[in-house]
Parts: C-alpha cells; sequence; structure tokens
C-alpha cells in the first residue's frame, strides 16, 4: 500500500506531466510552420489557461508535500 505521501508524490507528478503536454501543445499550436485547423487551434489556444490552472494546483500540491 502506498503512503500519502508517495500518493501525492504521484499525483504532482501526473499533474506535472499533463501541464507539460499542454504547454508543448500550446506552443506547437502558435508555430507557423506547423497547418492546423481552426478548431484545434482553438482548443489549444483554451489549453494555455488550463496549463495555467494545473501549474496552480501543482505548487498547492509542492506545498502541502513538503509542508
Amino acid at each position: 500500500m502506498f503512503s500519502n505521501k508517495k500518493i501525492s508524490f504521484l499525483t504532482f507528478s501526473h499533474l506535472l506531466i499533463l501541464s507539460l503536454f499542454h504547454f508543448l501543445l500550446f506552443f506547437l499550436s502558435l508555430s507557423p510552420f506547423l497547418s492546423f485547423s481552426l478548431s484545434f487551434s482553438f482548443y489549444l489556444s483554451h489549453s494555455y489557461f488550463l496549463f495555467l490552472i494545473l501549474i496552480f494546483f501543482s505548487l498547492i500540491f509542492i506545498l502541502f508535500y513538503f509542508f
């Protein structure tokens, strides 16, 4: 069975991977060399806000993990 710290670390790493993935997708949508459809780039532009939300929750998990 996992301890609470290990579970929170796994949750934090999962959030970090998700946020990095969305951040990469957002910058790929800004690239002029890649052509996306309008709906896909619309989704990616809104994923930037999701990235900020995930970073905020990741910081909360860091605070709870270390303090």
